[in-house]
């Protein structure tokens, strides 16, 4: 079965031309994000056995950065988000905590 480059980099969560370099780099001429491209091909250019590249076809080194960058933003989130955050998770903790000790209570009720 036969896929299109978008639908590739949709799969693969990489821009279509992204994909376009790939399969040019390896020797395919694509043009178009429309390109229908064979499953031997498919395997060939994304299969598993790609070195150098992440099972989701970007390169290890561009996945290191994303992650780099994801944490960063965690921490540059600016004071009120961060605050709002703490806030959200005492309130879970103090409903579980409630939860857990209404039904403790209700068991040594029942003893």
């Amino acid at each position: 079965m036969s896929k299109r480059v978008y639908e590739i980099a949709k799969d693969m969560d990489l821009d279509t031309k992204e994909v376009i370099e790939q399969l040019n780099d390896a020797g395919v001429e694509v043009k178009s994000h429309f390109a229908m491209v064979d499953d031997p091909l498919y395997e060939r250019v994304f299969g598993e056995g790609s070195e150098g590249t992440a099972p989701n076809g970007h390169l290890e080194a561009q996945d290191a950065e994303g992650l780099e960058s994801r944490m960063r933003s965690l921490w540059e989130r600016s004071l009120s988000n961060r605050v709002l955050m703490y806030i959200l998770v005492v309130i879970l903790a103090f409903a579980l905590s409630a939860g857990v000790g209404a039904i403790a209570a209700l068991i040594m009720q029942a003893i």
